[in-house]
């Protein structure tokens, strides 16, 4: 009975670390919708951006970009609607919501 219940828990534990874990998703920005901007705040625009994975062959994804969310190209920071025809990285939230939790320039061409 322990062992079922062991067996059972590390089932459970294993589950819930990998679906906590960082998805992440490399493509090329098709387009990006800019909803909100606040000057005050660092990753200061919300939207969306369409990204086109370059694994896969479906349509391009839509992802929404909260307010905040960081975007950058090494260590600059970089704005929402410059990202169009750039290749990034998209570090997806936990849980599956299709949001961005940060945004990476993966091209080696200068920022």
């Amino acid at each position: 009975m322990r062992l079922l219940l062991a067996v059972s828990l590390f089932a459970l534990v294993s589950h819930a670390s990998s679906a906590l874990a960082d998805e992440r998703i490399e493509g090329i920005v098709t387009a990006t919708r800019v909803t909100h901007c606040d000057a005050t705040r660092r990753g200061g625009c919300a939207g969306t951006l369409f990204l086109q994975p370059t694994h896969g062959n479906g349509g391009a994804l839509p992802i929404q970009v909260p307010l905040g969310t960081p975007i950058s190209c090494g260590d600059d920071r970089v704005l929402l609607h410059a990202l169009q025809g750039r290749v990034v990285v998209v570090t997806l939230a936990h849980g599956g919501s299709g949001a961005a939790r940060a945004i990476q320039i993966a091209e080696t061409e200068p920022c």
